[in-house]
């Protein structure tokens, strides 16, 4: 129950950025809208909220840094779509952002979508949710792990390739591409929480396994799964030949990977009142049957 209502005040939340604005500038709401506002999973939103619940606060307080995570997230998909990166045209089931409105209108849609992050950053302050201290943490984590060390480095090992495709690059790439926003997710929630130093350790810790096995998983859709499962095409990271896990370690290993990082997240997770969390990592193990 709490996670729908978790969902609806997100989706709340992420329309309300969109109701008021010039008409000169009509287009440029409308377009990041468009791809803020189709239904997703919200995965990485609903994190920091889940962490407050199992900390027995409100999960209210961190509804604009839940979606200021969102804004980046979706930003990070805009562009990745643009024909100069993997010019793909689905997401989410319907036509990327750049085939709806053009390339340079969908490449300032992404823009939008990561200047607004820090403002909701700093709306929840104003707003009186948590202290100044805190509101510096939150924008401290998500500007490093969305910048050049964390997300785009990511997106740099992956664009530029190499020859030496090896496990250890793997990783690399995706703990920067994929891991680095879900470890600011779990921060957020620890941050939020105003958990101990032990605490936070743990969950920064979680978040790394737990943006891995979402990686292996992902990757494993990419093979087994329809593009109306998907919401985009299947198949795209074989065509641009891409250094996925199942390319590296094949389809059986890649499956077992996933079995024993579910299996260890789960067990770490034995000591501590986070239903929410647990209920989450195992819809993400559902993800491929």
């Amino acid at each position: 129950m709490a996670k729908e209502l978790m969902l609806a005040a997100i989706e709340s939340t992420l329309s309300c950025l969109f109701t008021e604005g010039p008409q000169d500038l009509k287009k440029i709401d409308e377009a990041m809208a468009y791809s803020l506002l189709i239904p997703g999973k919200r995965l990485r939103a609903l994190i920091p909220l889940l962490i407050l619940e199992a900390s027995g606060q409100a999960w209210q307080k961190g509804l604009y840094p839940a979606c200021a995570l969102e804004a980046v997230h979706t930003y990070s998909l805009v562009h990745d779509d643009l024909p100069c990166m993997d010019d793909d045209q689905y997401r989410r089931g319907k036509l990327c952002n750049h085939l709806v409105f053009g390339e340079a209108i969908g490449l300032l849609a992404g823009d939008g979508l990561l200047t607004e992050a820090f403002y909701l950053l700093n709306l929840g302050y104003t707003k009186g949710h948590y202290p100044a201290e805190t509101a510096l943490k939150l924008i401290e984590t998500l500007s490093f792990r969305a910048g050049r060390y964390g997300m785009i480095g990511g997106q740099l090992l992956d664009i530029e390739g190499n020859e030496d495709d090896d496990a250890t690059r793997l990783r690399r790439l995706h703990s920067l591409k994929t891991g680095a926003l879900m470890e600011a997710a779990f921060l957020f929630g620890a941050y939020l929480a105003d958990l101990k130093e032990e605490e936070i350790e743990f969950w920064s810790d979680f978040a790394q396994d737990f943006g891995l096995l979402f990686q292996i998983q992902d990757d494993l859709m990419d093979v087994l799964s329809t593009q109306e499962e998907m919401g985009k095409k299947p198949g795209s990271d074989q065509e641009q030949n891409k250094l996925t896990y199942v390319s590296l370690y094949g389809l059986e290993k890649s499956q077992a990977l996933a079995e024993k990082l579910f299996f260890d997240l789960l067990k770490g997770l034995e000591s501590k009142n986070a239903e929410g969390i647990k209920i989450m990592l195992q819809e993400l193990k559902n993800r491929v049957r």
